[in-house]
């Protein structure tokens, strides 16, 4: 499935089945090439499916009983609850399954954000959640794509949703630069950029998903983006340089050191 460069509102399934490079491919990409070229089957985990659920009640609450099925008590040790099994199964074919304990959980997520006043205050914009923008990468000519959370279109404002274990800042500036959410801004700053509408902030709203579910926000620095803007055209041009020569090495050969914190333990010690 391919779409044309530009705005476009599309399911979640049509955006992730589409064309164009998402910054998850590159994190793939990232790791080594040829993680890129032979990416694993994609299996959600607990935690992602969690995340799914928070950003479903918040953001999309209308689309709930479309994406998501609550698993009911179900038997599955006996002939009767094994036919139950199959049949709701089959009902719900093509939907997210969540336990009531997950539902609960995200529930309980959701509430905790919307008693921080900044998060509350951010989410109750007039905006497009879950819209969709590619564009051509003007240097190598490949399409990229990235879906906002939600995006003010006037006032140039992205905020985006995420479930962690820690919130705190230390932690979370962490998880950030692991999980290249800098990349993901400078990449959703690009692809507004095409369609001529300037992104002027980018919010993260990141939530803890245990007890007591304390919320945070962060915006991110200009001077941040700008750094992960640069990586982000290097590494377009090293996975363009890949694909003209069909070439996509693995981690080849490093030479392995002690780590830094070995060196102060060892010197402690």
């Amino acid at each position: 499935m391919k779409f044309k460069d530009g705005h476009h509102v599309i399911s979640n399934d049509n955006y992730h089945d589409s064309d164009g490079i998402s910054r998850s491919r590159l994190m793939n990409f990232q790791k080594s090439p040829k993680h890129y070229q032979q990416p694993k089957e994609f299996k959600g985990s607990s935690a992602m499916v969690l995340g799914s659920l928070v950003h479903n009640i918040l953001l999309e609450p209308a689309l709930f009983d479309i994406e998501f099925a609550v698993v009911p008590e179900i038997n599955k040790r006996t002939k009767i609850g094994k036919m139950q099994w199959e049949a709701f199964q089959l009902e719900h074919q093509g939907k997210t399954l969540v336990t009531q304990e997950q539902l609960e959980t995200a529930n309980l997520m959701c509430a905790a954000v919307m008693e921080n006043k900044d998060a509350k205050a951010l989410l109750s914009h007039d905006a497009l959640v879950e819209n969709s923008i590619y564009w051509e990468h003007k240097e190598t000519k490949i399409q990229y794509k990235c879906r906002p959370d939600f995006w003010c279109k006037e006032s140039g404002l992205v905020v985006d949703l995420k479930t962690t274990a820690d919130a705190s800042p230390w932690s979370f500036s962490n998880s950030a630069y692991k999980f290249n959410y800098f990349t993901q801004a400078a990449m959703i700053r690009e692809g507004l950029a095409s369609i001529g509408k300037p992104m002027t902030r980018f919010v993260i709203i990141a939530v803890e998903n245990t007890f007591p579910f304390v919320p945070a926000v962060y915006v991110l620095d200009d001077a941040s983006i700008d750094m992960a803007a640069e990586q982000f055209h290097k590494i377009a041009r090293k996975l363009k340089s890949c694909i003209d020569s069909n070439d996509w090495p693995d981690y080849g050969v490093n030479m392995l050191s002690m780590p830094k914190y070995a060196e102060r333990d060892f010197e402690n010690e």
